[in-house]
Order: C-alpha cells, then structure tokens, then sequence
C-alpha cells in the first residue's frame, strides 16, 4: 500500500514548525543559535555518540555550542563513560560561549583553532566557477556575496593568530591516531582539505553537502571503496551525508 502523503506532509509540516519555534527560542539563550537540531542529522549524531563504540568525536564548526554540539553531548551522556568531544571553532565569542555552556562536561574540549591555514584554501577563482557550474543552493550567497565571504575568512584568519593544525593538535594532546566520528561543518573554502585531515575515520558525517563545503567531498566517498553510504537527504537544509568506513 502507498503511504498516505496526506500523513507525510502533516508529519514534515510538524517537524518544520517545531524547528523553526526551537530556533526562535534559542535566540533567547544564545546570539549563536545552532542549525543541526531536530532533523536527520541531528538524529544520526546523537544515535552515533550513544554508540558504546565510540570513543573520540571530532566537530569542525562548532560555532557556539547550541547546535551539532548539543547533539553529540546529549548521545553521549547516554554512556556511563562519555566518549570524548572535540570541538573546533575559530570565533573567540563562540568559543567562549561554547565553553561555558559545557564547562561541567570534563570531555568536552574546546579549541580556537582553525583546521586550515591560509595556503589550504581553496582559490576564489575556483570557488566561484565552483559555485557557477552547480548554481546557488537555496539559502547561500551569489558570486559578489562568495568574495566578500572569502576575503573576510582570509582576513580574520591572518589576523586572529590562532593555530591552524587543529587536527594534528588534538591528536598529539590525546594520543589519537583515528576518530570515531567527525562531522565537518567548517568553512564552506576548506572542505575538501578538512577531510584529507580526517580521512579513516570510522564515520563521517557531512553538513551542506549541495554547496562548495561538501558536494566534491560527498563525491569523492561515493566513489571510494573504504566507506559506504549509510544515510543522506538533500532536502535537509543544502543537504546531509553520513558514511561509514569499510574494513
């Protein structure tokens, strides 16, 4: 029997509505409220951070806290011994927030570093024939806006002096050789060079899989034997991926 789309579109209406009060309501906690809440991704992290065989969880793009982060925490207070939490972002103000909000979880880490530096950009000018050959997904900017994005990355990102080795910095603090799980949400100019850092990974979750961030990175694992697609859904905002590796 086909289902009844009638009861569907009920049911995505309900879950749109409550993501959209969610949102509402976050701004009155936080100037930073998170995106990944309330949808597949968010359920697929919390499934994966309850997972007794996770042990180490990385987020490149945690921004505040109020969002992917607020998933990997709840799963993981599922365990009775919490895996540890890795949170990377590069905005002072969010960091700061993001610390507070977790500073009575001792395996939440928080670092103000970024996962790139400058040379590991991907060019302007590629990003902008990047962006023109796929169009412009729903919500995101056009080529003048992609400039002003990108030279304001790079700027803030020189001037900051932040590290920009986060990923061999977290594994040389903790002894990691490869992660669990890492969701790379980071910069939409810094995709593909964030998941050369953390290529092995048993999972790898992927936000904006439609836009610059991600559709080369989702492509890629498509095509590569070593992982397989477990879940995906581009209707949700400019799209998801999860993959799991294959041994």
């Amino acid at each position: 029997m086909a289902p009844d789309t009638s009861v569907l579109n009920a049911r995505r209406y309900q879950r749109a509505v409550v993501r959209r009060g969610r949102s509402k309501l976050a701004r009155l906690w936080t100037q930073f409220p998170g995106e990944i809440v309330g949808d597949e991704l968010a359920a697929w992290i919390i499934r994966l951070a309850k997972d007794p065989a996770t042990r180490t969880m990385l987020e490149i793009g945690a921004g505040a806290g109020d969002g992917s982060t607020r998933q990997f925490v709840a799963g993981a207070d599922a365990q009775d011994d919490p895996p540890l939490l890795f949170c990377v972002e590069t905005v002072e103000s969010r960091v700061a927030e993001l610390r507070q909000r977790y500073a009575d979880k001792p395996y939440v880490h928080a670092y103000r570093m970024s996962s790139a530096g400058p040379d590991d950009y991907v060019s302007i000018e590629d990003a902008i024939a990047f962006n023109s050959a796929i169009g412009v997904p729903r919500g995101d900017v056009g080529i003048p806006q992609l400039r002003v994005a990108y030279d304001y990355e790079r700027r803030a990102l020189d001037e900051s002096g932040i590290g920009t080795d986060v990923v061999a910095q977290i594994r040389r603090d903790h002894g990691i050789d490869t992660f669990d799980v890492v969701l790379l949400d980071g910069s939409q100019f810094t995709g593909v060079h964030d998941l050369a850092e953390v290529y092995g990974a048993r999972w790898l979750l992927l936000d904006d899989t439609l836009t610059l961030k991600n559709l080369q990175n989702c492509l890629a694992l498509l095509a590569d034997p070593h992982y397989r697609l477990a879940a995906a859904n581009p209707r949700v905002r400019n799209g998801f991926a999860v993959f799991e590796r294959v041994d």
